[in-house]
């Protein structure tokens, strides 16, 4: 494979700044999408659940709680989580925090759905 210019970050449904580094839309046949996220400190993504996709969040820095059907859950560098489809989710960053998403099937606009119902 031939190097890629840097995809260029774009802010998600729920929040969160990314850039897709891997996505279907760019890879025929890929069936998933990989991409970087960032929550700044004290900053939040917006409660929500992906009906049609699997996702797994993998901390690279910062720290913060990950909220999974309403349960906190430490969420760090190291640290790795499996979102099935519709559970429910969102992140609170205590620091800046950097971390990589998974989606299986890729990520869309579409396939999310705000719950609004975050403490």
């Amino acid at each position: 494979m031939t190097a890629t210019p840097a995809p260029q970050p774009y802010v998600t449904k729920d929040g969160s700044l990314i850039r897709e580094l891997l996505h279907p839309q760019n890879i025929p046949g890929l069936g998933m999408s990989l991409a970087e996220a960032v929550v700044e400190p004290g900053a939040s993504t917006e409660e929500h659940r992906h009906p049609a996709f699997d996702e797994i969040y993998y901390g690279l820095e910062g720290e913060g709680t990950l909220y999974i059907d309403g349960q906190p859950r430490p969420f760090a560098a190291d640290s790795y989580y499996l979102l099935p489809r519709n559970t429910r989710h969102w992140l609170k960053a205590k620091t800046r925090l950097r971390l990589l998403c998974v989606c299986c099937p890729g990520y869309t606009h579409e396939g999310t759905v705000l719950e609004g119902k975050q403490a």
